[in-house]
């Protein structure tokens, strides 16, 4: 088990990495060779995309959630 100060630091360490990663992407017109992002075309791929974002903030939630609790345990055993 980590302690809670470490776990907050990876914690900001991968969201630093992950943001640096996004902001490194090209984005552009999808008919350009260099371009790794391109619009979306469509409602329905919007709303796809939503539903993977929201997915994926709550699994992120749940396991800070469990990381908390397991971290709450091992501190009142001490």
């Amino acid at each position: 088990m980590i302690a809670a100060p470490e776990a907050l630091r990876r914690l900001r360490e991968g969201n630093r990495r992950f943001v640096e990663g996004a902001r490194a992407l090209r984005v552009g017109d999808p008919m350009e060779w260099g371009t790794e992002i391109g619009p979306m075309v469509s409602e329905d791929q919007f709303r796809l995309v939503c539903e993977l974002v929201d997915d994926a903030v709550a699994a992120a939630e749940r396991e800070v959630d469990h990381r908390l609790d397991s971290l709450a345990e091992e501190v009142h055993a001490q």
